[in-house]
């Protein structure tokens, strides 16, 4: 097996056995009950957006894989009036919304906002994440019982980004700047030096995406390439909706962090 199959294998198992329980999306969905959905504006309502979709046979057979049509992926995004679904083993599928079953799916949560008990993203990364606790060392991060968040500001690098002493000074008091703003910044590494420099450093306490998961979340989140190195900030809703993104190199981050501060603190 290699290391793409594997990826795709694991992001699969990840994204379909997701444990979750707590963390609720009803009331979002109550709130915009009086919404008429339709294809024009089911990419801003992402409170409506099912977790797991299916292709029309159509889009299926012109996708060459027609088991797309009766087994479900997992809806990453809509953007730019496409869908982006992770269907694991066949990979990733970038289509139209009106060749999939999203929108008659969105009103059925819409009429009966039980049905989804979890916004998509929180469901999908359910308790994959790790912080650095002063007393207790080492905790597993449980996303669906902190309702302490209304976005996410996912942060892929690498390890120049936690070798920087000012930088990582910047971050902790950016941390609970954020989270005043209800929005939780997460470290997604592309980089397992990333893991070294943070298990080295005592004064960090950043949430981040455990290693062994690394390659089969960023392949599913589809938010950069593997040949991309530079520093990429993504700001999203609890249902993957990207709300903005930064990027650049590694010359001044601060400057990047302090416009992503800057956009969340705006939103409120």
């Amino acid at each position: 097996m290699n290391v793409k199959t594997a990826v795709v294998i694991i992001s699969s198992w990840i994204f379909l056995n997701a444990n979750f329980v707590l963390f609720s999306n009803v009331p979002r969905n109550i709130a915009l009950s009086g919404i008429e959905l339709n294809m024009n504006n089911i990419e801003k309502y992402s409170a409506f957006w099912p977790y797991n979709v299916r292709l029309t046979e159509a889009a299926a057979v012109e996708a060459g894989k027609s088991s797309l049509a009766y087994f479900p992926g997992v809806l990453q995004r809509i953007e730019d009036g496409k869908a982006i679904i992770d269907f694991g083993r066949d990979g990733i599928q970038t289509v139209d919304v009106e060749k999939t079953d999203i929108l008659g799916n969105a009103v059925k949560i819409k009429n009966n906002p039980e049905t989804k008990e979890l916004s998509n993203l929180v469901r999908s990364m359910a308790n994959q994440f790790l912080y650095k606790h002063k007393d207790a060392g080492y905790i597993n991060y449980i996303m669906e019982r902190d309702k302490s968040f209304d976005s996410l500001l996912l942060v892929y690098c690498d390890e120049r980004f936690v070798k920087n002493g000012v930088v990582r000074q910047f971050v902790g008091q950016a941390d609970v700047k954020l989270l005043d703003s209800r929005c939780r910044l997460i470290f997604v590494p592309f980089s397992y030096d990333f893991y070294d420099f943070y298990f080295l450093y005592d004064d960090l306490s950043w949430l981040i995406l455990k290693p062994h998961l690394v390659g089969a979340y960023q392949y599913g989140f589809c938010h950069r390439t593997e040949e991309e190195d530079h520093l990429l900030l993504v700001w999203t809703d609890p249902d993957g909706k990207v709300l903005d993104r930064w990027e650049g190199d590694y010359s001044n981050p601060i400057e990047l962090i302090k416009k992503a501060m800057t956009a969340v603190e705006r939103s409120k």
